[in-house]
């Protein structure tokens, strides 16, 4: 397609463009492998998930993978709070906890309720997600309870089940 794209992205005056730098990402990739740079290879590679991404929302295309994009963004940013828990008599920090939490719960309830057929039937993706969707539940005990070590806990035990999110059905 690298001359004539699909037609929903034959307007796209990046689309060669973009192609080439998922290309150039690859072999940057790939030559990091080789070279068993792990972490050279990660970096090489990320960006190749937010240039696709890029590259449908340009052009209209929304695919199931968007879904689960948006669920690993706002985990990234509830993420954060592993680190650096919110000072529970703190009101704007506590209230940004919540926002966050929200936002991750609504884009996980989105992934799941937003399926393709197969996928929700597939226990694996099911048990997923509704260990996830139990576990942000438990961030509004924590918050309730003020309890720091709580919330840190839940965060880390949700970061395996985020990534295995994207690696499985992203």
């Amino acid at each position: 397609f690298g001359a004539t794209p699909p037609d929903v992205y034959s307007a796209d005056p990046a689309w060669k463009k973009t192609l080439e730098s998922i290309d150039e990402m690859v072999a940057r990739g790939l030559q990091a492998a080789i070279e068993n740079d792990a972490k050279a290879a990660t970096k090489a590679l990320e960006p190749i998930r937010k240039t696709l991404s890029d590259l449908r929302r340009r052009n209209g295309v929304v695919v199931y993978s968007d879904c689960i994009n948006q669920a690993n963004a706002a985990f990234a940013k509830l993420y954060k709070f592993r680190y650096n828990p919110p000072d529970f008599d703190a009101v704007e920090q506590v209230d940004q906890l919540r926002q966050i939490t929200a936002i991750t719960a609504y884009w996980y309830e989105q992934c799941l309720d937003n399926a393709p057929k197969a996928l929700a039937q597939d226990p694996e993706f099911k048990r997923l997600m509704e260990d996830s969707l139990y576990s942000l539940t438990r961030i509004w005990v924590a918050i309730a309870n003020k309890a720091a070590p709580n919330l840190i806990t839940i965060l880390r035990g949700l970061s395996s089940s985020n990534r295995m999110l994207f690696l499985r059905f992203g």
